[in-house]
């Protein structure tokens, strides 16, 4: 627990510390930054204890690492103006993400998505989905000659700007030729994947998530 006089002077800490990055921050990030190093500063020592101890009150999950970052920014900023001699840190374990693999489709949850998709281009998009694990993002900048049908895979360029193969099925196949065949354009292969606004962007991912949610 805080003595009076030491929480008035790490609140003085803080509050020199925000005024001194505020202009380099967007005001998304300055709020983050307020909102964790208040919770922290005004009721925790800094010191390697104090810390620990805040990590570990924390029931927020994978959040532990965003706050161990900002309280590093705080700790590193203090080092730096002379506040502190040795950094607290230093026996502070960083906080380890969980990670969680997340839920997969089946082959006949698909089958009950696209019964309830109402049109032939989302069919096509979901059985592309469900074969190549591509991103939306992806799916929306293929072209026609990205299409090999001969080996049914599609090139298409990922995270990083590097190209790769997607492979699909006959079933996507079939899906896809009868989108192509009603609504193909010459420059896109899927008429409207380009999303003209948010609604229906919502309106395709909604069914994405239909089964998993």
């Amino acid at each position: 627990m805080l003595t009076i006089v030491q929480a008035r002077f790490q609140r003085d800490l803080l509050t020199k510390f925000l005024n001194a990055k505020r202009p380099n921050l967007s005001p998304c990030t300055f709020t983050l930054y307020q909102y964790c190093l208040k919770s922290f500063a005004n009721y925790y020592e800094i010191s390697s204890e104090g810390i620990n101890t805040f990590l570990v009150d924390l029931s927020c999950g994978n959040a532990r690492v965003n706050y161990h970052q900002i309280i590093n920014t705080f700790i590193r900023w203090l080092l730096k103006m002379g506040y502190l001699k040795r950094n607290p840190l230093d026996r502070v374990d960083k906080p380890k993400r969980i990670k969680e693999l997340l839920p997969s489709v089946s082959e006949e949850e698909l089958y009950i998505l696209l019964k309830v998709v109402d049109n032939p281009r989302d069919k096509a998009m979901m059985s592309l989905f469900f074969d190549s694990g591509m991103r939306l993002s992806e799916l929306s900048n293929i072209r026609q000659e990205d299409i090999d049908w001969s080996n049914y895979t599609i090139t298409i360029w990922g995270k990083g700007n590097k190209q790769r193969k997607a492979p699909f099925t006959d079933r996507s196949g079939r899906l896809l030729t009868d989108w192509l065949y009603q609504f193909s354009e010459r420059w896109q292969v899927i008429r409207g994947l380009r999303y003209r606004s948010p609604r229906e962007y919502a309106r395709i991912t909604h069914h994405c998530k239909l089964l998993v949610a």
